[in-house]
């Protein structure tokens, strides 16, 4: 199978986003044909890796933005920048999808659902989107820790509630053949009272190489290790 990945966090050596971004595709190439397009500022890192690391059935498109959208977007407003690299990414996502004959493009990163793109309006393609997160609300129980920051939280609550309400008249999520989910609450806070035509379903949205994964049995020797000391 021929896949594209659109991984704006995309990275060999950090973890979160940029992990997933990575791995998942890794592993992905291990069976098939795999294109990932992700952002300039991973060019230096990706290419690092591969130096050392040679892969096969893999390969990278980097694309950049103007500082001018930088600059402008920061903090929760960060997601106009995830945006606006979406819309530049789309030509070639098209590109990439007629030459290569791609069979499924899957948006992995951002997680954040305020970033998907239009990758749903490429014709005769299956697009799968997430995981994605970032619908979850403060919990009562956890106020006490926004104090001085309230306002942050309200803003970010009303932008969730504006971008639902986009998605929700653009058809965007509609267009996506399959939907995964980072976390129940963002789950929640877009499919109650929306009418998906596509699959969705909760997933556990991490992604590790084999090489960092540690057995149980070393771990609790350490543990007892430590506990001789």
């Amino acid at each position: 199978m021929n896949i594209l990945y659109i991984a704006y966090s995309c990275n060999p050596f950090a973890g979160s986003e940029d992990k997933i971004g990575w791995c998942v595709p890794y592993e992905s190439s291990k069976t098939n044909i795999v294109y990932v397009i992700t952002k300039e500022e991973q060019r230096e890192p990706v290419e690092k890796y591969l130096q050392s690391h040679p892969l096969e059935n893999i390969k990278f498109y980097y694309v950049d933005i103007p500082n001018f959208y930088k600059k402008i977007f920061k903090g929760f407003m960060y997601s106009g920048r995830l945006n606006v690299w979406n819309r530049r990414v789309l030509p070639l996502a098209k590109k990439i999808c007629a030459d290569q004959k791609i069979d499924v493009i899957h948006q992995i990163t951002p997680i954040e659902f305020r970033a998907i793109g239009d990758y749903g309006k490429i014709a005769n393609i299956k697009f799968v989107c997430g995981p994605l997160g970032g619908g979850e609300s403060l919990p009562n129980g956890l106020k006490d820790y926004a104090k001085g920051h309230e306002i942050i939280e309200v803003v970010r609550s009303g932008i969730n509630r504006w971008y639902r309400f986009k998605l929700r008249i653009t058809g965007k999520l509609n267009r996506c053949d399959y939907i995964m989910f980072a976390n129940k609450e963002t789950q929640e806070f877009l499919v109650e009272g929306a009418e998906l035509n596509c699959p969705y379903e909760l997933v556990f949205d991490n992604g590790l190489r084999p090489d960092e994964l540690v057995s149980w049995t070393e771990k609790e020797k350490v543990n007892e290790e430590l506990q001789c000391k």
